[in-house]
């Protein structure tokens, strides 16, 4: 299956399961190895496999000792330092984001509505 980013979570993650499935069978490893090189119980192996949710730094064991574990740095590219996000005057980076001006339990100044004449 292609991803498009279309999916609901239920199908990626039952798609990322079954892509672990096929990556440990042309491994020729079992469940029970699998669960053995990872550290993790052979039940989790089959709950990633059939797409059920599991712990994330179970699928990162798993990925380890499928040798994807490259594949994070796609999966969660380093973000891009761009100039805007650095403070030169004490070069430091920016670490939040905050909307000057408007405070959070303020109503926004358009609303539905607002721009029907009376």
């Amino acid at each position: 299956m292609k991803i498009t980013g279309y999916e609901s979570n239920e199908i990626l993650v039952r798609e990322i399961g079954e892509r672990m499935r096929r990556l440990r069978v042309n491994m020729s490893l079992t469940q029970k190895e699998l669960a053995i090189k990872s550290g993790l119980a052979e039940k989790s192996i089959a709950n990633i496999e059939s797409g059920e949710n599991v712990r994330f730094d179970s699928i990162i064991s798993v990925m380890r000792v499928l040798g994807i574990i490259s594949n994070l740095d796609v999966l969660v590219p380093d973000a891009i330092l761009r100039p805007e996000n650095i403070d030169f005057k004490s070069e430091t980076v920016r670490k939040r984001v905050r909307r000057s001006g408007v405070k959070s339990d303020e109503p926004m100044a358009w609303r539905w509505g607002d721009d029907k004449k009376d």
